[in-house]
């Protein structure tokens, strides 16, 4: 990250790689990266992406380096259902990344993580605009099609949605998922357009699946979906 933030007088920079290793597998159980101190950073960035399996990732702070006094945690699901991409402020003069894989799970990642000096006062993930587009697709009696981001990203997304038809017959929700994309909980409920719809809506920072659904048990359907963040 070179260069200076604006109207700043300082360089903005960043660390290199502070975990042990770029690509790594976890198995299940609970796994520590080596104790990290935060130097003179003000903020710690993770670029996480799985290529197998899913699991939580956490970073857990502490005043101490022996680990006696903890000020709390950040965690994240994560898993190939999307990347995940934060900046995280300091919170304390030590941190510790974890990974809790469950049972009969292998986790793959890439774990790239660095210290950086930009301050910030809050969670943030500098996600760049991620579109999921579809047009014209089709589909069959009692079927489903699910959509998700490559990068969780919380904030406002926009939803776009255009029926072929005017039946109501095909369903759209939003639904926040666990790693493995199964419900974690529902951000918008079974929607029934018979016409063009739009909508602003506001996601949480975890994976998330758009789904569109034909409930029409006899006929196929066609439609198109845009689900757009800044």
């Amino acid at each position: 990250m070179p260069g200076y933030p604006d109207f700043q007088a300082y360089a903005q920079w960043r660390t290199g790689n502070v975990a042990p290793s770029l690509n790594a597998t976890y198995t299940h159980g609970t796994s520590y990266l080596p104790i990290q101190s935060v130097q003179s950073w003000s903020a710690v960035m993770l670029r996480i992406v799985a290529s197998s399996g899913y699991g939580t990732v956490s970073v857990n702070w502490w005043i101490d380096s022996a680990q006696t006094e903890s000020v709390g945690s950040d965690s994240w699901e994560i898993g190939t259902v999307s990347g995940l991409l934060v900046i995280i402020p300091v919170k304390a003069n030590f941190f510790q990344i974890e990974y809790t894989v469950g049972p009969a799970i292998t986790l793959v990642v890439t774990n790239y993580v660095c210290g950086i000096n930009n301050a910030i006062s809050e969670v943030s993930y500098p996600v760049a605009s991620q579109h999921i587009s579809d047009t014209g697709r089709t589909l069959a009696a009692s079927t489903s099609y699910s959509y998700s981001p490559a990068f969780i990203k919380s904030g406002e997304w926009g939803l776009y949605y255009k029926p072929y038809d005017s039946s109501g017959k095909m369903s759209v929700s939003v639904k926040s998922v666990h790693g493995d994309s199964t419900l974690n909980y529902v951000v918008i409920d079974d929607l029934f357009p018979t016409a063009e719809y739009y909508n602003r809506i506001v996601v949480p920072g975890t994976p998330i699946q758009v789904t569109v659904s034909n409930d029409d048990s006899t006929a196929s359907h066609e439609y198109d979906i845009s689900f757009v963040s800044p």
